[in-house]
């Protein structure tokens, strides 16, 4: 179950990323690698998506700004 879950959100910090290039949107691109990298450090499924909702909700909090 945990690694799909770390696929999951790779995959989803991989999109980040590769929008965030595009769009020049340092934000987008910073969530995005964090997305990518920490979930084959964090052993448990829940914690990784409880952690991904924090970073993405700070995104969003962040893009809401204008940054």
């Amino acid at each position: 179950m945990t690694i799909f879950v770390a696929i999951f959100l790779s995959l989803i910090g991989m999109a980040l990323v590769l929008y965030g290039r595009k769009q020049g949107r340092w934000p987008h691109i910073t969530v995005g690698l964090l997305l990518l990298v920490y979930p084959y450090f964090v052993p448990n499924a829940v914690l990784q998506v409880a952690i991904a909702v924090v970073l993405l909700a700070g995104l969003s909090l962040v893009s809401r700004l204008g940054y």
